[in-house]
């Protein structure tokens, strides 16, 4: 994690914003700087955020989001729509949309949000706040709908409100949507389609295995199943869905 995003995430995103326009200031034509470029923006689109400046954080993000797209970017196309839905909780569909998009392109990154426990409970508190909102079906298969959805599609999705475009709403009667979990029980459902065991899905959570036990038994019981293979049918045994190259 560089110092702009710890900043950011634990309380000064003035001094996050100053040493990102810095740095946005250096030649970005070489291959490293241009991806030292493309983290330090979104940095600055986590730091725009955390300043209360919301209009401006989406502004920038809708800008980054076609450049990573072409660049096959994955990790900051992954933050960019996380910090795109946490500005966009007063449309908590698209927010929701977006959150489950990011949450596909994360797992081919292998850890979410770099691992920074401040970025991960920020994390949870959204989706806590927009299932709250929305209420938990309506949440899981909004949510559920952006995880299915290619990059392209979800940066489309993401500009669609600066062209006056309205969200494509998933269907109410979606019946491929699993039913209501918790935000750790979907990580974990995620994990378990990734083929890990209880103890890797441990390590990977940091979280202890009894924890990762109870989650899985708990996952189990709501679909109605007995088997880790189960519930990868249960998601529809579909592959999470990859960036277009």
């Amino acid at each position: 994690m560089n110092t702009a995003v710890f900043h950011a995430t634990y309380g000064d995103p003035a001094t996050a914003l100053e040493e990102t326009e810095v740095r946005l200031r250096e030649p970005e034509h070489l291959p490293r700087e241009r991806w030292v470029h493309n983290y330090m923006t979104l940095a600055r689109v986590l730091a725009l955020w955390a300043d209360g400046r919301i209009a401006e954080c989406r502004e920038l993000g809708r800008e980054l989001l076609p450049l990573v797209l072409e660049q096959e970017d994955t990790m900051s196309l992954s933050a960019t729509l996380e910090f795109l839905s946490w500005g966009a909780c007063t449309e908590q569909e698209h927010a929701a949309l977006l959150l489950g998009g990011a949450a596909t392109l994360w797992r081919q990154v292998g850890t979410a949000l770099w691992g920074v426990r401040g970025l991960q409970v920020r994390h949870t508190e959204i989706e806590n706040a927009l299932m709250l909102n929305l209420g938990t079906a309506r949440f899981t298969q909004v949510y559920t709908h952006g995880t299915r959805l290619r990059a392209p599609a979800l940066v489309d999705i993401a500009q669609s409100a600066r062209n006056g475009a309205g969200m494509p709403a998933p269907p109410a009667d979606d019946t491929n949507a699993l039913p209501p979990r918790t935000p750790r029980e979907r990580e974990v459902v995620g994990l378990i389609a990734e083929g890990l065991t209880n103890r890797q899905i441990a390590e990977r959570l940091v979280i202890s295995t009894r924890t990762a036990d109870t989650h899985v038994v708990r996952i189990l019981t709501k679909l109605g199943v007995t088997s880790r293979t189960q519930i990868a049918e249960a998601m529809g045994a579909e592959e999470p869905p990859r960036s277009e190259q």
